[in-house]
């Protein structure tokens, strides 16, 4: 009982937000030729700086420690580090013999890094005397203006939380789902993504019936850096309404978060008017992986990726659970706060996006 009594005074006095800077090569944009390799883990980072010496010879640092605190709008975030960099030389020859290296102790000088709390893609780094903004280095900048369409092709793994406010949520709150999106229309302003939730996590692929109970959409709106999709949750039965699911993301590399919005499709004044729910997803399928049919060590059996499944709803699932109602959830106002995501700035877009689905 004491464990859970301090336990629960920790976290009342701080608020810690879910934070971790991304791991991966980092760079100027407007300073190629050098770069960073930083991995993080929990809250300890090792980076790997290659640069050059005062004779233009290329040479390389290391530095490792921990991430320390800072307090953003009342939010604790590891965001900030500050360490020594080390040098090496005499090292071993490439195919050669090995032998340690010499180490340069502290040859770099002192390193700062300040992860941004808004975007763990972005930081600014302090070291020899500059301070200069980096960004992890995005593979798809190959995909030119449209890149923030192809990241999305792929298969995405995805934990709905159906946020209980005072309470008001008896059942277990998380949910997954399995969401592929493997083509680009390219006919329509802005572009979409298309795809299906999937038949199973194990599947790779959108089949038939993915397709016709399940298919998917969504698009990248340039002018408020967000993604957008719609999925099928039910498609419409005599007297009942079509349901869907709307996303409304901050997309990374290889995750996102934001929330998800359920509506009735007969409903004029959806989407918009919530709730929403807090929602993360992380690739755990690569481009290749489903535009191979799910090639690869998760393949399912073809045998079971043909069978037909019985058409399935997350949010009657959901409301089977709780009372045949849904979560209260966030407010639009709240979504606002937590992710700067204006939800009723997409209302419009949406619709044309529902009108698109099961054609």
């Amino acid at each position: 009982m004491k464990r859970v009594a301090a336990l629960a005074f920790v976290f009342a006095a701080s608020s810690a937000a879910a934070y971790t800077p991304v791991s991966g090569f980092w760079w100027n944009p407007n300073e190629s030729g050098t770069g960073i390799a930083i991995e993080i883990e929990d809250k300890t980072l090792f980076m790997a700086a290659y640069v050059f010496d005062a004779q233009g010879r290329s040479t390389w640092f290391t530095s490792s420690g921990n991430l320390t605190t800072s307090s953003v709008n009342g939010a604790t975030y590891y965001n900030v580090y500050n360490g020594t960099l080390h040098g090496f030389a005499n090292g071993q020859v490439i195919g050669g013999p090995y032998f340690f290296p010499q180490i340069l102790t502290g040859a770099g000088g002192p390193v700062q890094i300040v992860f941004n709390p808004n975007d763990e893609s972005k930081a600014t780094l302090t070291w020899g005397g500059r301070t200069l903004p980096i960004e992890k280095l995005d593979y798809y900048i190959a995909w030119g203006a449209d890149r923030e369409t192809e990241r999305m092709i792929g298969e995405w793994s995805v934990v709905v939380d159906a946020y209980a406010r005072g309470g008001d949520y008896a059942f277990y709150p998380y949910y997954g789902d399995v969401l592929i999106f493997d083509q680009i229309d390219r006919s329509t302003n802005p572009d979409l993504y298309e795809g299906c939730r999937a038949d199973t996590s194990l599947i790779g692929r959108c089949t038939n019936n993915a397709l016709a109970y399940h298919d998917a959409a969504g698009y990248y709106d340039a002018a408020r850096n967000e993604h957008v999709a719609i999925v099928t949750d039910a498609v419409a039965s005599g007297s009942s309404p079509a349901l869907y699911w709307a996303y409304y993301l901050n997309v990374n590399t290889s995750d996102f978060e934001g929330v998800v919005e359920w509506y009735f499709g007969n409903d004029n004044s959806s989407p918009g008017n919530g709730p929403y729910y807090p929602v993360r997803g992380y690739r755990s399928g690569s481009r290749s992986f489903v535009l191979n049919n799910g090639a690869g060590p998760a393949v399912a059996d073809e045998a079971d990726a043909k069978r037909a499944f019985e058409p399935r709803s997350l949010a009657k699932q959901i409301m089977a659970q709780n009372g045949g109602k849904m979560p209260q959830g966030l407010s639009a106002e709240e979504v606002q706060a937590r992710y700067g995501i204006d939800v009723h700035a997409h209302r419009a877009k949406l619709q044309e996006l529902q009108a698109s689905l099961g054609k």
